[in-house]
Order: C-alpha cells, then sequence, then structure tokens
C-alpha cells in the first residue's frame, strides 16, 4: 500500500492535493486507505485529509445504485461471474 500511496503521490503533482486525495479515495481497493495517508504525504491538514478522502469515497455510490442491475446483466451470462451475480441478486 505505501508503495501505490508513493507512486501516486509523485505522478499527481501536476494536480491540486484535495483533487490528488479525492481521486484517489474513489478508487474501490484504495479508498481510504490510501487517501489519507497520501494526503499527509501531500502535506493536507488533517481535516480536509478526512474529508476530502470520506467525499472520495462517497461519490461512485449514487452510479452504483443506478447502474447495479445494468451491470449484473452484463456479468450474468459470463462463465466467472454467473453463479455469484445469482447469489447476490
Amino acid at each position: 500500500m505505501d508503495t501505490a500511496v508513493q507512486w501516486f503521490s509523485t505522478h499527481l503533482g501536476f494536480m491540486p492535493p484535495q483533487l490528488a486525495v479525492l481521486l484517489i479515495s474513489m478508487f474501490p481497493i484504495v479508498e481510504l486507505r490510501g487517501g489519507i495517508p497520501l494526503a499527509r504525504i501531500l502535506e493536507l491538514p488533517l481535516f480536509q485529509a478526512i474529508f476530502f478522502s470520506v467525499l472520495g469515497n462517497i461519490i461512485p455510490i449514487p452510479f452504483i445504485l443506478l447502474f447495479i442491475r445494468k451491470i449484473f446483466a452484463w456479468l450474468r451470462p459470463t462463465k466467472h461471474f454467473g453463479k455469484l451475480i445469482a447469489k447476490m441478486e
């Protein structure tokens, strides 16, 4: 995790730190575990670090809720996800 956060901190230097933290927090695996350390590396105050990390974590939720049926319909015919989708539905 530390390596990924270091990579993002060096390659996202062209954008404001708040936007970088917001975007990193939107990724499903990294989320807050990467957003807050990245904010600390980019020297954001703690309140801003938490605010932008949580906001980035919340932004994808409405899109997931709106499109989950279409995603399930797209994945249902696949060999690997068909059984999992049937259980989840």
